[in-house]
C-alpha cells in the first residue's frame, strides 16, 4: 500500500491475537486488504458488526459494501486518498442523515509481505480530542507490541517516549531504563548511539521521512543489520511533535542478497570463461545473450547477432567462410521451438560452422521460467565434442587396424577374408591364396638392436606388402612378427606357387634403416582355397601350420600346406597338453652326466640334464620337448623344478660336496628376465641346507647376446654368494671375445662339434687350442664336451684340458645309477676307463 509504517505481523497466530484484543474493545475495527485498486474487508470486530449492521463475513467484501448508501460518496473519496494518508491522521465519513464517523488507520505487513490496513471507526464527538489521542496511542502501541521490528517513539528533543518488546530482545536493555533518555544518554546500540541521535535530530529538523542503515552488535556477539525508517509525526500546526523510528532486521536478507550476488558473479564468471558456447534466446527464438565463445567462433562481435535466430547466425558464418548453408533452417531453431512448445529440455547433436572449421557439438536446450512459472526463454549450451569425436574415430580405427603399420589387424583381416570367400563361392570359380609371413629371428633383432629398429623393420615390410601385392589383395599384420595376405583370382596351384615364391623373395630383400642395409629372412606358409580347405578357420589353421613348418625346418623358405602338416600340428597340440600334465605330475627328472678329471681320473661332479619320463613313451630326449616348452613359456618352471630335485639329491651326496664336487644346472635365458631369480634360487638351496658352492649355473653362449645389458650385474650377484658360472657351447654363437672379460665366468665348455673334429679338421684343432690358451690366461677352467674316444681324450690332455665330459666316461644316467657308479660310502670312486 506504499505505507510509511511498515509494521510486520510475524505470524498468523500474532494476527489472531491482535484480532482477539480488538474484539474485546468497544470501538469498531475493520481489517482491509488491497485488491486490484479496491479495498476488501477481510475481518470486522464485534463492535463493527453492531455499528455497521454487518452480516457474518464468510468471504472478503468491498469496503463500500460495509456502509449504507448514504456514505457512498464519502467512502469513495476516502479510498482515493487512502494511499496518501499519514499515520494517525483523523478522517471522517459523512452521510446524509447519518452520524459522522471518525476514522483512524494503521497500515502493516504480514510475514508474507502482504499489505494490510487496520481501520478504527467511531461516531464523531463521542469522545474528546485527548481521549482520541490516547486511543490513537494505545492502538499504535497495541500493534507495535506484536511486531518483530524494533519500534521506538522519540520526542522532538530525541528522548525515547516508547520502545516495544523487540527493542529489549535486540539490545538486552529493559525499556523502563531508556524511557526519557536520548541514545547517547543510554545507548543500547553501543557506538552507533551518536549516529542514531543525529538520525532522529535530522528528521525533527527537516520534518521529512528518512531511511538509513544501522549495524548493531548484540550481547551474544552476533552482528545485526537494521534498515531504519524514521517518520515524523506532526501536530495540527504541521510541526514535528514526535518521531517514529522503525528498525527492521535485514541481516538474513542482506546475507542472502550478498550470497546471491556472489553466486551470480561466480555463475557469470563461469559462463563468460566457459569453453562451451552458452546463449539465451527469447520465446521467439531470438538471441538475447551469448558468451564470448560466439565471437571467437564467428569472428563477429556478439552485438551483431542480437535479436537473430540461430539459423541467421549460422548463415552469417557460412557467408564469412564463402560457403552456402546446406539447410534452410538450423535444426537448433527447430528443436528450440519444440522446447517452447513442450516446456521440456532437448538435446541434439549438430555440426556448427566456425571460422576455424566445423565443430561437432552436443547442444542442450533448456526451458527457463519466470516467477509466475511462465516459459520466457531457452538456454542453449553447445559443447564442442570435436576432440571426443576424433578420439572415438581413432579408437574405432585402432580397433580394426594395427597401430604401428596402419595395416588391418587380425580381426579385420579375418572378417574381410570371410566376406571375400562368400562372394567368391557365389560369383567365381577362381581360387584364393592365403599367405602367412613370419620374420625370422625377430626377437634377436629387438634384443640386440632395440625395439626402435624392430619397429622400423616391421613398417618396411608392411610398406613392401602394399607395393608388391595386387590392389585387390587383402593384407594385414596379424601381430608380433607375422603378416598375412589373401591373393584373389588365382587360376591354379602352379600359379599360386610362383606368386608365393616371388612375393616371399621380394619381402626378404635387405631393409634400409637410415643408411644401413639390414639383411632379413622371411618364412612363408601358404594355403589354397578351396583346394586345401573350404572353411576360413581351417584355411587359417593350415597356413599357420605351413608357416610353423617353414620356421622349424628351413627358415627363409616357403612351405605349402600338405595333410602331413595337419598331423604334425595335432602332434604338437598333443605334446603341449602332455607337457602341461607332465609339469603338474612332476614327470621331469634330472639325469646326471659325470665330469671327469683326466689327471686324477676321478669324478669332479656332473651336469644335470632334464629328461621327460613320459608315462607311455618312456624317456623323451630334451631336443624333442625343450623347444616346445620355450614356446609355451614353461621352461622357467622346469628349470626351477630341476634345481629343486638336484638340491634334494645333493643332500644325500655329502661325499661329493664335501670334496668340492659341483652339479651344473642349466638355466634358460628367459630365467634372467625374472627380477627375483637370485632370491628364488637361494630359497631353494637353503631349503635343502646346501651352500651355493655346490651348484654351478650353466648358460649357453646365446644368453649373452639376448641379455648382455643386465646380465653382468646378475652374474656378479650370483658370484658374490658363492655360485660358479659356466658358459656352454662356447665358440658356436656370435658373441665376441670381449664378453669373456665383461662377464665373471668361471668355466668355458668347448662344444662337442669341435671335439668331434679333433685330428680331422686343422682349423677346429687350432680353435680349440686358442680357446684353451685364452681360458688359462683368464684363469678359467675348460671342460670339453662330447668326448667319445680315447684318442680325443689323449689329444685334449696333451694341450692342457683337464676336465672332460662325454660317453667315454659316462652317459647321462639316473641318480641311482650315478651313485652306484661313482659314489662310494668311503668317497668318490675312480673311473675305470684306461686313457693312458
Amino acid at each position: 500500500m506504499g505505507s510509511l509504517y511498515p509494521f510486520v505481523i510475524e505470524s498468523d497466530a500474532d494476527l489472531e491475537k491482535l484480532k482477539h484484543s480488538f474484539d474485546l474493545k468497544d470501538e469498531a475495527y475493520l481489517l482491509l486488504a488491497p485488491n486490484l485498486g479496491d479495498y476488501m474487508v477481510t475481518w470486522a470486530s464485534r463492535s463493527a458488526h453492531s455499528m455497521l449492521s454487518l452480516p457474518t463475513l464468510s468471504n472478503p467484501v468491498k469496503l463500500a459494501a460495509c456502509f449504507s448508501h448514504e456514505y457512498e460518496q464519502s467512502v469513495k473519496m476516502f479510498e482515493e486518498s487512502l494511499r496518501d494518508c499519514l499515520f494517525d491522521q483523523q478522517l471522517t465519513l459523512n452521510g446524509l442523515g447519518k452520524p459522522t464517523l471518525n476514522l483512524m488507520y494503521i497500515p502493516f505487513e504480514t510475514s508474507g509481505h502482504e499489505e494490510r490496513c487496520l481501520l478504527q471507526l467511531s461516531i464523531k464527538d463521542v469522545t474528546t480530542d485527548i481521549e482520541r489521542k490516547l486511543e490513537s496511542v494505545l492502538l499504535f502501541e497495541n500493534v507495535a507490541e506484536h511486531s518483530p521490528d524494533v519500534i521506538i517513539r522519540y520526542d522532538c528533543l530525541g528522548r525515547r517516549m516508547y520502545a516495544n518488546k523487540a527493542f529489549e530482545t535486540v539490545t538486552g536493555v529493559e525499556v523502563k531504563n531508556v524511557i526519557g533518555r536520548t541514545p547517547k544518554e543510554y545507548s543500547g546500540v553501543g557506538v552507533a548511539a551518536s549516529y542514531l541521535q543525529e538520525f532522529v535530530a535530522d528528521i525533527v529538523k527537516t520534518g521529512e521521512f528518512k531511511a538509513g542503515e544501522l549495524n548493531h552488535s548484540t550481547p551474544d556477539g552476533s552482528r545485526i543489520i537494521f534498515d531504519l525508517h524514521g517518520i515524523p509525526e506532526l501536530n495540527k500546526d504541521e510541526e514535528v511533535e514526535s518521531v517514529i523510528l522503525i528498525g527492521r532486521d535485514v541481516t538474513e536478507k542482506k546475507r542472502s542478497a550478498e550470497q546471491m550476488r556472489q553466486s551470480e558473479s561466480r555463475f557469470r564468471s563461469l559462463v563468460e570463461n566457459s569453453p562451451d558456447l552458452i546463449a539465451r534466446f527469447d520465446d521467439h527464438c531470438r538471441l538475447l545473450y551469448a558468451n564470448p565463445v560466439l565471437e571467437r567462433l564467428s569472428g563477429t562481435p556478439f552485438i551483431h547477432f542480437l535479436g537473430l535466430s540461430f539459423t541467421d547466425i549460422e548463415k552469417h558464418i557460412y557467408t564469412k567462410l564463402e560457403e552456402v548453408a546446406t539447410l534452410a533452417e538450423s535444426p537448433i531453431d527447430e528443436s528450440m521451438r519444440q522446447v517452447l512448445k513442450t516446456g521440456t529440455s532437448v538435446e541434439i547433436e549438430r555440426e556448427i560452422p566456425s571460422t576455424s572449421g566445423p565443430m561437432n557439438c552436443i547442444v542442450s536446450l533448456t526451458p527457463e521460467f519466470n516467477d509466475r512459472d511462465e516459459l520466457v526463454s531457452v538456454l542453449a549450451v553447445c559443447k564442442d565434442m570435436s576432440e571426443v569425436k576424433r578420439y572415438q574415430e581413432q579408437v574405432r580405427y585402432l580397433s580394426y587396424h594395427d597401430s604401428l603399420t596402419g595395416l588391418p589387424n587380425r580381426a579385420t583381416f579375418l572378417n574381410d577374408v570371410r566376406k571375400r570367400l562368400i562372394s567368391n563361392s557365389k560369383a567365381s570359380a577362381m581360387k584364393l591364396g592365403l599367405l602367412v609371413f613370419g620374420l625370422d629371428h625377430f626377437k634377436g633383432v629387438n634384443d640386440s638392436l632395440g625395439y626402435e629398429y624392430g619397429d622400423l623393420i616391421l613398417k618396411s615390410i608392411s610398406n613392401r606388402l602394399r607395393d608388391i601385392l595386387p590392389k585387390n589383395a587383402i593384407i594385414a599384420r596379424l601381430g608380433g612378427d607375422e603378416f598375412a595376405a589373401m591373393l584373389p583370382t588365382i587360376p591354379d596351384r602352379e600359379e599360386f606357387v610362383c606368386m608365393a615364391t616371388n612375393i616371399s623373395g621380394e619381402l626378404s630383400l635387405p631393409v634400409l634403416i637410415g643408411r644401413k642395409e639390414m639383411p632379413i629372412s622371411i618364412s612363408t606358409g601358404a594355403c589354397l582355397y578351396p583346394d586345401d580347405a573350404f572353411e576360413l578357420d581351417s584355411l587359417v589353421r593350415y597356413a599357420d601350420s605351413a608357416l610353423y613348418a617353414a620356421k622349424h625346418e628351413q627358415r627363409g623358405s616357403v612351405r605349402f600346406y600338405t595333410p602331413e602338416l595337419t598331423k604334425q600340428a595335432q602332434e604338437r597340440l598333443q605334446m603341449r597338453n602332455d607337457l602341461r600334465r607332465a609339469l603338474k605330475n612332476k614327470e621331469f627328472i634330472p639325469y646326471y652326466q659325470p665330469k671327469f678329471d683326466l689327471q686324477t681320473r676321478e669324478v669332479l661332479g656332473a651336469e644335470a640334464l632334464v629328461r621327460w619320463n613320459h608315462p607311455e613313451k618312456g624317456l623323451v630326449p630334451p631336443f624333442d620337448f625343450i623347444p616346445v616348452l620355450e614356446e609355451m613359456g614353461l621352461v622357467e618352471e622346469v628349470d626351477m623344478m630341476m634345481l629343486d630335485m638336484v638340491c634334494g639329491q645333493l643332500e644325500k651326496w655329502q661325499q661329493l660336496t664335501d670334496t668340492g664336487g659341483k652339479i651344473a644346472v642349466n638355466f634358460s635365458g628367459l630365467q634372467f628376465k625374472y627380477e627375483k631369480l637370485l632370491d628364488k634360487v637361494v630359497d631353494i638351496i637353503e631349503s635343502h641346507k646346501l651352500t651355493p658352492k655346490a651348484i654351478q649355473i650353466e648358460v649357453t653362449e646365446g644368453v649373452l647376446l639376448e641379455h648382455h645389458d643386465q646380465l653382468p650385474l646378475i652374474f656378479r650377484d650370483f658370484k658374490a654368494l658363492g655360485f660358479s658360472i659356466a658358459l656352454d657351447d662356447f665358440g658356436t654363437g656370435y658373441s665376441s671375445l670381449g664378453y669373456l672379460s665383461k662377464y665373471p665366468i668361471d668355466t668355458l665348455k668347448i662344444d662337442r662339434s669341435f671335439v668331434n673334429n679333433i685330428n680331422k679338421n686343422e682349423a677346429d684343432d687350432i680353435l680349440i687350442k686358442t680357446i684353451v690358451s685364452m681360458a688359462q690366461n683368464l684363469k678359467m677352467d675348460v671342460v670339453a664336451e662330447g668326448v667319445e674316444t680315447k684318442p680325443q681324450a689323449d689329444w685334449l690332455a696333451s694341450i692342457g684340458v683337464r676336465i672332460v665330459q662325454g660317453y667315454l666316461f659316462g652317459r647321462p644316467m639316473s641318480a641311482t645309477n650315478f651313485e652306484a657308479a661313482f659314489l662310494q660310502d668311503d668317497g668318490i670312486a675312480a673311473h675305470q676307463t684306461q686313457i693312458s
